[in-house]
């Protein structure tokens, strides 16, 4: 019986590792969907255009009281972090009056971009979302590293897009 060549045992380690690697990243962290937002002033912005940098996309509905209640710690992350890089995106639901929507920006003071979904497309592309608040956290490559339904936890949200912004100043 001959042994195989050492060489070719390595070169199968090697691919199994890397091939692993690409799954487990993959379901750990998926590739954040390419949509084009609509924002409230008619502007069309694509998720792609913001790749290089952190972005927080947040679902809210006028209705959801936790929503309205997180926007002021919101503008304060953003009013933080925005000049370095961080991108938020919030989203109304579909169901939501877009009158009522602009009531909010005004009252809340939003100083980030806000989109409309009437048609359910960021809805839909972002699994489905049925619950608000529902936050998903981008990284500079595109992959969605943090989701969470329900209130923020502002501080490890806070020191993540601080790692992330710190790691794209080194570079």
């Amino acid at each position: 019986m001959r042994l195989k060549p050492l060489w070719l045992t390595a070169l199968c380690i090697i691919s199994i590792g890397i091939g692993g690697f690409l799954w487990w990243k993959n379901v750990a962290h998926p590739a954040a969907p390419e949509i084009t937002f609509t924002l409230t002033d008619g502007q069309q912005l694509p998720l792609t255009q913001l790749r290089g940098r952190p972005v927080l996309v947040t679902f809210w509905s006028v209705s959801c009281d936790i929503c309205r209640e997180e926007m002021p710690a919101l503008i304060d992350l953003y009013h933080r972090f925005g000049p370095r890089g961080l991108e938020i995106i919030g989203v109304s639901m579909p169901y939501d009056r877009p009158d009522l929507v602009m009531d909010i920006i005004r009252q809340q003071g939003l100083n980030y971009p806000v989109a409309y979904d009437l048609l359910s497309q960021a809805v839909m592309a972002f699994n489905h979302v049925t619950y608000t608040p529902d936050s998903f956290l981008i990284d500079p490559n595109g992959y969605i590293v943090m989701h969470k339904q329900g209130r923020l936890d502002m501080l490890p949200l806070q020191l993540q897009i601080q790692s992330m912004l710190t790691h794209k100043e080194k570079k």
